[in-house]
């Protein structure tokens, strides 16, 4: 079973496939954004 994962460390984040018979990195280096408060609390 093949799980997505997200990792942070040193305030980098690290989107991470694993499971398989190898594991990928799915993208590096996520950039935290953040939401206005009104876009999220969309009804």
């Amino acid at each position: 079973m093949r799980r997505l994962i997200l990792v942070r460390r040193d305030d980098v984040e690290h989107l991470i496939l694993i499971g398989g018979t190898t594991d990928i990195v799915v993208e590096s280096d996520t950039k935290k954004t953040k939401i206005p408060h009104k876009e999220r609390h969309m009804p």
